[in-house]
């Protein structure tokens, strides 16, 4: 029996240790993410939310299988999303597509391919008009037994109409926190600030305290995306520690948006 503990527990630890935050310098900063772990991601509208959680779900499966769940975006969509940032295609050429130069055109084609043959991942896209409710997205995660789970987003997850947006956001956050406590499997729950909220407050995310209650860490990121900022500010993605049930509140990291990917930005002072 003790044999078996050992084991289990020499298991559970490497791979517990091999998710990542991205890098090296944030895995040291930020909360390991443990086998029972319910994450909450939080941010203002395109903060880069997505992006940032798209890139940890690639960097984690390189170790493991990873499970890319959005609710708002088909499979398709979340590649081609992530495929345009990637060979810098704007909104504008993407709408006009005869004018993307060419070397964008290769560029987002070669990223396409290099994501749909990625073996560790698996995206789920549930895409325009359906709407899941936790159940249903439990029932993927089961089915497909990842090592890590994110799910894009919180806000919409399908509720019974004679419940108050509250009491729907209050249960949907003890039904996560219940199902990674049952399931060790861990799941980082993307969700939204409220639109007067102040960055550096956590009651600021959007609905109930309970949801930032019942999970275990909690982080709310940043982008400078104000017309006076300049190309090097709005490369710049904040992500701030704000709850750790284990030591309280943690880190701060800042990366830098760069050819696709977040890496350490690496300026003198941070």
């Amino acid at each position: 029996a003790k044999l078996f503990s050992l084991y289990t527990f020499v298991v559970r630890f490497q791979v517990y240790h091999s998710r990542t935050w991205g890098t090296i310098t944030a895995d040291k900063k930020f909360a390991p993410m443990e086998d029972h772990f319910l994450i909450v991601l939080a941010g203002e509208q395109n903060s880069g939310k997505t992006a940032f959680s798209f890139d940890l779900a690639l960097k984690n499966a390189v170790s493991m299988k990873v499970l890319f769940i959005s609710l708002e975006m088909s499979g398709m969509d979340i590649y081609s999303r992530i495929a345009r940032s990637y060979a810098g295609i704007s909104k504008y050429e993407w709408r006009d597509r005869l004018n993307i130069p060419e070397q964008k055109k290769i560029s987002y084609k070669k990223k396409i391919t290099e994501l749909k043959t990625i073996q560790g991942l698996k995206v789920w896209g549930f895409g325009a008009g359906e709407i899941p409710c936790a159940e249903n997205i439990f029932e993927i995660i089961k089915q497909e037994r990842p090592g890590l789970v994110i799910v894009d987003n919180l806000d919409l997850i399908s509720k019974e109409s004679h419940i108050k947006q509250l009491e729907h956001e209050t249960a949907v956050s003890k039904a996560f926190m219940e199902f990674t406590n049952e399931e060790l499997i861990p799941v980082i729950l993307i969700h939204h600030l409220n639109k007067s909220g102040r960055i550096e407050d956590i009651n600021a995310i959007r609905g109930s305290g309970k949801i930032t209650d019942n999970a275990d860490t909690v982080y709310m990121c940043f982008r400078n995306m104000d017309k006076e900022a300049n190309e090097e500010e709005k490369k710049q993605f904040i992500l701030i520690e704000k709850k750790d049930r284990g030591f309280g509140s943690g880190g701060v990291h800042v990366f830098s948006f760069n050819d696709g990917t977040f890496e350490d930005y690496n300026q003198p002072g941070f």
